[in-house]
């Protein structure tokens, strides 16, 4: 996959190895501590001012949480990680299907649209993410053009605050200002593009993992719905022929029954090593989005309830709308896992009451 690819492009170019190896990485630091140093002297030169004092707050905080995260991904593997976990595909071995070629080209038709809808969803987040890094880099400039802001003198629409002193009042240095402010911010995007893909296309694969459970266990409930044939009682009214045949008949159940039901364990088993992999190395990713979303959700919406200019309100109305609902793509990717974990309660526990009737009804 195309995505999956470029992200352990990403990782390897961004990791540190060895000093002849880590060009892009110190690279990424030293336009790290230029952009820290240039947004801490705005905010000491102007602290008075209350609008450009939360601004440069939020920017300090977003590139702590950019230094966490460059941190982190040197120390753990997590990514690599859900990279494997994505990459991973359940093996069924198609001897266990002699007689049944039915249900292994059902299982095969569902992996091979599965395969397909994940394309499309890293295609789509893929689609999504390109716009998302033109705006994060130009949302000062557009804000600048689009409404009534007017920039301190020492100040340029950068993609975060800027400090520049008189005497670099040139094209020239604000291009050079530009160009590093936006390629911190495009690395910053690709941070989060990096662990929203890893997150959602796990989060499919989790969710492929439940359903092919729910089909086996499907098959099962339907190939033994009845098990009284499995305890056959000699009659003396049964010809030998008839009891030869019932013992057959047994034994080819008592087999399919043995490899359902060591196929069901192997896939439960594989299901709760991915959901660990998966909870174990997202948690962090879940909260550093989460807490990304949710600072510029609460700066949006302060400054859009204290701005006097019409424009600018609708500005980031709209902004506080696409954050908004990027915190429910979140909650909502989550929320559905936790759904198939409740399906999956329910349908486990189905079989086991619907196994406790049929044995009371024989009493």
């Amino acid at each position: 996959m195309e995505s999956i690819s470029f992200c352990k492009r990403y990782i390897d170019l961004m990791r540190y190895d060895k000093l002849h190896n880590s060009l892009p990485f110190l690279s990424f630091i030293a336009v790290y501590l230029i952009v820290l140093a240039n947004v801490l002297a705005a905010v000491y030169i102007d602290h008075e001012d209350a609008e450009r004092t939360i601004i440069a707050l939020v920017d300090l905080i977003l590139l702590l949480i950019m230094l966490s995260n460059a941190i982190r991904r040197n120390v753990r593997n997590d990514c690599r990680n859900l990279i494997e976990l994505i990459e991973d595909e359940f093996v069924v071995d198609r001897c266990e299907f002699d007689g049944r070629k039915d249900k292994l080209m059902r299982l095969e038709k569902y992996h091979e649209n599965n395969r397909i809808h994940v394309r499309e969803v890293a295609k789509s987040i893929s689609r999504f993410f390109t716009i998302i890094c033109v705006l994060c880099v130009n949302k000062n400039m557009a804000t600048y053009f689009l409404t009534s802001v007017n920039y301190e003198p020492t100040s340029w629409p950068t993609a975060q605050l800027t400090y520049h002193p008189p005497q670099f009042n040139s094209l020239l240095f604000f291009l050079y200002l530009y160009f590093l402010y936006g390629l911190l911010m495009t690395i910053f995007v690709l941070d989060a593009f990096t662990i929203i893909i890893l997150v959602c296309l796990s989060t499919e694969k989790i969710l492929s993992d439940f359903q092919t459970l729910y089909t086996f266990l499907a098959d099962l409930a339907c190939d033994f719905a009845d098990t009284d044939h499995l305890n056959i009682r000699p009659m003396s009214s049964c010809s030998g022929r008839d009891l030869t045949k019932q013992q057959v008949c047994l034994k080819q159940s008592a087999y399919y029954l043995r490899k359902d039901m060591a196929r069901i364990v192997h896939c439960h088993q594989n299901l709760i090593r991915n959901f660990k992999t998966f909870v174990h190395n997202s948690e962090f990713e879940h909260s550093v989005i989460v807490v990304t979303i949710m600072l510029y959700s609460c700066t949006v919406a302060y400054f859009m309830l204290t701005s006097n200019d019409i424009l600018k309100r609708v500005t980031f109305a709209t902004m506080f709308g696409i954050m908004n609902i990027c915190v429910f793509a979140v909650f909502f990717n989550g929320q559905r896992i936790f759904n198939q974990l409740m399906k999956t309660t329910f349908s486990v526990g189905n079989i086991f009451h619907t196994k406790k009737l049929a044995s009371q009804g024989q009493l």
